[in-house]
């Protein structure tokens, strides 16, 4: 009996020393970020920067691989089930927090599955149309809705998705049902229907329209932040036409596996903190309309409490 609990206790000692020197080392070959959405959207162009960024600062390349599918689902059940050593991670967008509430029937659980690791940046939404849309302002864009809702389609990334969201909750404000929704796998496929006329409207973030707007494809019609966007000083808000509690930004955070040992996730999380106020990080998120995350926010407990904030948020406002 002594035997047995001295090889146990033995067996124990090692796999903790065994999980230290892991962590020590980490990491010693290539990391996957896994982006649930196709190439093209914010969060592909979020994950590319922080990735550059971390290959740089933990001294092995991070490689965004981008799995897209069931509103970003199957991407992140991959996730969920990878191998917990820090090799595979989760670059989300605030979806992660709604999952749960409109599937029941998922593959994981996003609030038990996953080890927080941080906050990354966040960005505004946007009420966007394609250039033939017949309303060409924010004010003749709602009258427009209001008197046209069941022939006007808008574009979203699937059910729970932040660009489903986004309509609902404008849907909502301006007390308007029944826009035909048409659900992508991303944005990068829903803005091609929006800009090539078989959808009319989409909501989503300027890291995703810019190129589009600039380029007059797309028409902004109206931002879902509570002041104005610098880069669009143009565009009001809904707050400014008269919806004052309107406010939706869309905020990415980085995700690994449940079990992952926690000295990796705060190696990793580590390096976010330090790239969130990094000079370089900085200019190339806040092209694409973004602002970084503050240190405090980029860390495993903040994200463990807006996770939980975040879910039960969603799941009181649908529930009414």
């Amino acid at each position: 009996m002594k035997t047995k609990s001295a090889k146990a206790l033995f067996l124990a000692i090692s796999a903790a020393l065994a999980f230290g020197v892991q962590a020590e080392s980490f990491p010693v070959k290539p990391i996957s970020m896994v982006v649930p959405f196709p190439p093209g959207g914010a969060a592909d162009a979020v994950a590319r920067i922080l990735a550059d960024d971390l290959s740089e600062r933990l001294g092995q390349q991070v490689i965004v691989e981008n799995q897209n599918g069931a509103g970003g689902t199957i991407g992140s059940s991959r996730v969920a089930r990878a191998k917990p050593d820090g090799y595979t991670l989760l670059l989300n967008n605030m979806s992660q927090s709604t999952v749960n509430v409109f599937n029941e029937k998922l593959s994981y659980d996003a609030l038990k599955d996953f080890s927080s690791i941080g906050s990354v940046a966040y960005i505004p939404m946007m009420l966007v149309s394609n250039r033939n849309f017949p309303a060409k302002d924010a004010a003749a864009a709602i009258k427009y809705l209001k008197e046209n809702s069941d022939k006007i389609s808008i574009a979203n990334n699937g059910s729970g998705s932040v660009t489903h969201l986004c309509g609902t909750l404008i849907q909502r404000a301006i007390g308007v049902s029944g826009l035909i929704e048409v659900p992508y796998k991303g944005s990068g496929p829903a803005l091609v229907d929006v800009i090539g006329g078989q959808v009319d409207l989409t909501c989503d973030s300027s890291a995703s329209t810019n190129a589009y707007l600039e380029s007059g494809k797309l028409t902004a019609l109206a931002m879902t932040s509570r002041e104005r966007v610098p880069t669009l000083p143009d565009v009001p808000t809904f707050k400014e036409l008269g919806y004052e509690s309107f406010d939706l930004s869309l905020w990415f955070a980085l995700y690994a596996p449940q079990r992952t040992p926690d000295a990796i996730v705060e190696k990793i999380s580590g390096a976010l903190q330090e790239a969130v106020v990094d000079a370089k990080f900085d200019k190339r998120i806040t092209a694409l309309g973004a602002t970084p995350e503050k240190p405090a926010d980029a860390t495993p407990l903040a994200l463990d409490k807006r996770m939980q904030s975040e879910t039960q948020r969603w799941r009181q406002l649908f529930r009414d």
